[in-house]
């Protein structure tokens, strides 16, 4: 199965210590969304603004999950 480009780009992030950093610093959600979508084009990675959006959702929603079952 191909891996999507937000996929592709968060491996990416994982293995880049500065790109790490860099995306950490943003404490506002609309800077980090625009952050991504930048460091990905200049990557050659075409992210959407909905998907980075749907997985900060879905990741938020999980660590709730795993807070509310304790």
């Amino acid at each position: 199965m191909a891996q999507t480009a937000l996929a592709e780009f968060q491996a990416l992030v994982l293995q880049d210590d500065d790109l790490q950093q860099d995306l950490r610093g943003r404490l506002d959600r609309e800077d980090f969304v625009q952050r991504v979508l930048e460091r990905a084009r200049e990557r050659g990675l075409a992210v959407g603004r909905a998907e980075v959006e749907a997985a900060l959702n879905a990741s938020m929603q999980s660590w709730l999950m795993r807070w509310l079952d304790r």
